[in-house]
């Protein structure tokens, strides 16, 4: 009986200081001790640990491709408001230009007879004028009745109204105010009509040759206004469920990144690419229209004080997760807490902040061996990262 209660409290014992032994083990996993032979078979490789980031910083994240573009809203076509035949053309396509500048010249019956129009209508107008105040110098002598001056008066107005009309008509075609009193005084009419640049900008198209015929309405160029441009990058599928609206993407040489103001939903039927469209806060020289740029995303942000590593160095175990750190006698598995990841990228920090320093090696290739052997310690596989 006494043997019986002194093997229970032995039993008890042991239980205790194996529980203990479990429990430290489990706190601080021991060093793991390979030999060089299971290096090479587990195919062991490490990376040095590079200086942590100081301060919170965006993340170099995806590399895209895209294309620069001009805003949908920045565009404006050249449409002439009357017919005729193009006599010359003075610009090229992608040449800048400037409001008012004369892109082609035509010849236009249609211009002709709207001339003739506003001169007769001028003329018109002039000697109305003319009849008001000769009738309202009468009437103040009593000669006319009061009908008569206010006769006068509707016939000026009416007068007036009509010359205005085809005066602003004119505008419109391309006819400056200076060619229209060279018009009135003159008398002579334009044989040709200017097509003018109603913009400021790049001419992205010009569909103008001389001999061409030209209907009223008809576009003949596109111009793209002066001002911030597009960037429309070219993401597979796959990719683009990363990028959100809101993110930024950096493009080489300009001093902005640009802003994600639109993910497609769907993808293109040519290239099987999802198109993501960026757009500068404010111009900058560094984009020029039609160029290809090279862009990285910097949708995630560094903490201060993180180590980056590729995300295959980390493993899930026991529920936390896990790196080895080579040392003189063997691999050191430290708990880390993973603070960023961004694509294969990953940023982390040690549970126990001294654990991990600058240039320490880290175990980047053979982890799936080395966790092998960290369960053969006691832990519970919970699945890779």
């Amino acid at each position: 009986m006494k043997q019986s209660k002194q093997l229970i409290r032995r039993t008890v014992i042991l239980t205790a200081l194996l529980s203990t032994v479990l429990q430290a083990q489990a706190a601080e996993p021991a060093i793991l001790h390979v030999s060089a032979a299971q290096q090479q078979q587990l195919g062991i490789q490490v990376q040095n640990l590079a200086a942590p980031a100081t301060d919170t910083r965006p993340a170099p994240g995806l590399r895209l491709s895209g294309q620069v573009v001009s805003p949908r809203n920045a565009q404006t076509l050249v449409s002439p408001l009357l017919s005729g035949h193009v006599q010359d053309v003075r610009v090229s396509a992608m040449q800048t230009v400037k409001q008012g500048q004369v892109l082609a010249t035509m010849i236009s019956p249609e211009a002709m007879s709207l001339q003739r129009e506003y001169l007769q209508l001028a003329i018109q107008a002039k000697l109305a004028r003319e009849k008001k105040e000769r009738d309202e110098g009468l009437f103040q002598d009593g000669i006319i009745a009061r009908s008569r001056v206010e006769e006068s008066r509707a016939l000026l107005i009416q007068a007036e109204a009509g010359a205005r009309e085809r005066q602003q008509t004119l505008k419109a075609a391309g006819f400056p105010e200076s060619a229209l009193k060279q018009l009135v005084q003159q008398q002579q009419i334009q044989t040709t009509l200017a097509i003018t640049a109603n913009s400021s900008g790049t001419l992205t198209e010009l569909q103008l040759k001389p001999g061409q015929k030209i209907d009223a309405g008809m576009p003949v160029a596109t111009i793209s206004k002066n001002g911030a441009f597009w960037v429309e990058f070219q993401v597979a599928a796959s990719l683009a469920a990363q990028i959100k609206t809101g993110d930024q993407i950096r493009v080489a040489a300009c001093q902005d990144a640009l802003r994600v103001t639109a993910v497609a939903a769907h993808v293109q039927a040519e290239t099987q690419n999802r198109i993501v469209r960026a757009e500068q806060s404010k111009p900058e020289s560094c984009l020029q229209l039609n160029q290809f740029v090279e862009g990285r995303l910097e949708s995630a942000q560094i903490p201060a004080a993180s180590f980056a590593l590729p995300r295959s160095a980390i493993i899930q175990l026991q529920g936390k997760s896990w790196i080895f750190i080579r040392q003189p006698q063997g691999y050191l598995p430290v708990a880390v807490t993973i603070v960023q990841q961004q694509g294969e990228q990953s940023w982390i920090r040690a549970v126990q902040e001294k654990q991990l320093a600058a240039g320490a090696q880290v175990v980047v290739k053979g982890i799936s061996g080395l966790k092998g052997l960290m369960l053969g310690m006691g832990g519970e596989q919970e699945g890779d990262h």
